[in-house]
């Protein structure tokens, strides 16, 4: 039981590692992407408008996508439910006397006693 349990963790274990590895990988290349496309858009907008509206334009570009991305943090912390500690279980009640529960038989006796009666 105990080999078949550390085998899935060591199955799930190496997913994780794969996935990690093969996302790390595709972040260098989507980061060289966008390397390469504020180059173009720099070459672009420099021959076009100039240097200094250039950066101007393309430092605006990436503010509003990183304002855009803390935005999209900002709302999906706040959407996460907040869980409640359920409240304490309440006392146990208090131990039957004896002589408690003697009385209530005695009580149950006479009242069948009673109702033989009518």
């Amino acid at each position: 039981m105990l080999s078949s349990l550390l085998q899935a963790f060591q199955s799930n274990l190496r997913r994780a590692a794969q996935r990690a590895a093969i996302g790390a990988v595709a972040l260098i290349f989507c980061m060289t992407g966008v390397f390469f496309l504020t180059l173009a858009a720099w070459i672009a907008l420099a021959a076009a408008l100039g240097a200094l509206s250039a950066a101007l334009i393309l430092g605006l570009v990436f503010m509003g996508v990183g304002l855009l991305a803390f935005a999209l943090v900002a709302m999906r912390r706040t959407s996460v439910p907040h869980r409640s500690v359920p409240p304490a279980p309440p006392p146990p009640p208090p131990p039957v006397r004896q002589t408690d529960l003697i009385n209530a038989f005695l009580a149950g006796l006479d009242a069948a006693k009673s109702m033989r009666r009518r």
